[in-house]
């Protein structure tokens, strides 16, 4: 498949699933199944689902499980089958410490986000989908926070795939002020340019 072409396909599966009713969502994602099944002559199942909201329990988060072939072999020189998953983002997912997570709120306010996940790697976000616009996934390049300055590079990040980032390239945080316990509500103060003494403004330290 070339880019258009995967394009094409996650579309039609984002369009799928939005255009999905309530009352009849599995027969809707199984109907529009067979157009993207015809389309693709590559695919070798399509799959229709439902599933469960990890916060309400209720399976009613629309998706599919599609298998297709990229024309990547095995070693065998057998088919390697990419199995991808599209999941519309749940509006009520929350971090470990019971907060709606930011793509949750962002679909409770009426944004449709629907995830791409390649299930045959670990945390395989490919990216989303949000009103109609694709945004692959930027995994942030980071470095030890202990890492001798001196070894082997301190100008070098890398990020969860194992790119290479020198300086000033992808998401790099560079001259942190140093800021003492006692000073650190100034200092968000002078941050968010809030006046001395502004009413309804009142941070407490503990």
């Amino acid at each position: 498949m070339n880019n258009q072409q995967k394009m094409e396909l996650i579309m039609m599966a984002y369009r799928a699933i939005f255009a999905a009713r309530p009352e009849n969502m599995i027969a809707d994602l199984n109907s529009a199944s067979i157009d993207i099944a015809v389309r693709f002559q590559n695919i070798f199942n399509v799959q229709g689902r439902l599933f469960r909201d990890s916060s309400t329990g209720i399976q009613n988060i629309p998706g599919y499980d599609i298998s297709l072939d990229v024309g990547e072999r095995n070693p065998n020189n057998t088919i390697k089958p990419l199995n991808l998953r599209f999941i519309a983002q749940n509006p009520n997912k929350r971090d470990a410490k019971g907060n709606l997570k930011e793509n949750a709120i962002l679909a409770q306010k009426g944004h449709k986000i629907m995830w791409v996940i390649n299930q045959g790697i670990a945390n395989g976000f490919l990216g989303k989908v949000m009103d109609n616009t694709w945004q692959a996934s930027a995994p942030r390049a980071t470095y030890p926070a202990n890492q001798n300055l001196n070894y082997p590079n301190p100008r070098q990040a890398v990020d969860q795939s194992g790119g290479q980032y020198d300086m000033n390239q992808g998401n790099w945080v560079e001259a942190l002020p140093d800021i003492g316990q006692g000073d650190i509500s100034d200092a968000v103060v002078e941050a968010m340019g809030i006046d001395d003494g502004e009413d309804g403004c009142q941070f407490i330290m503990e």
